[in-house]
């Protein structure tokens, strides 16, 4: 969802929301749909999934009508880093996946936590220089 409002945003200040509401009812139908399907055969679990994937065409969608509006506004598409995004959607993705395969392995879930914070600690200057550069944009 935070990648769609990234393209929604532009959406709105040209102030094409028809767009977002095809984009929204796509997704929801798809969703509808996937669930009828997968339910049936996976169980409930399924709708993590095809929750998921709706939310996957939902971010797609809104950003095809932010091409669109940009193209209609005569506007330059330069605003993302769409591979960094995409390199961040799939390192998030992982660490979710990883987090799941720990869920019932408290000592694992602390040491990757207690691991995670010591990265964060020594490149804690890193981070906070990487903060400031966003922020100044």
């Amino acid at each position: 969802l935070f990648y769609a409002q990234l393209f929604i945003n532009v959406e709105f200040f040209y102030e094409e929301k028809k767009k977002l509401v095809w984009a929204s009812t796509g997704a929801a139908a798809a969703n509808l749909i996937l669930n009828w399907i997968f339910i049936k055969l996976f169980g409930f679990i399924a709708a993590a999934y095809t929750t998921l994937v709706s939310y996957i065409i939902f971010v797609f969608a809104n950003y095809k009508a932010m091409k669109r509006v940009l193209r209609e506004q005569g506007k330059e598409d330069d605003g993302f880093n769409y591979p960094g995004l995409i390199g961040l959607f799939i390192a998030f993705a992982a660490v979710s996946y990883v987090g799941v395969g720990l869920y019932k392995l408290l000592p694992a879930r602390i040491i990757v936590a207690v691991i995670v914070l010591v990265i964060i600690i020594i490149e804690r200057k890193h981070i906070l220089n990487a903060y400031r550069r966003i922020k100044e944009r």
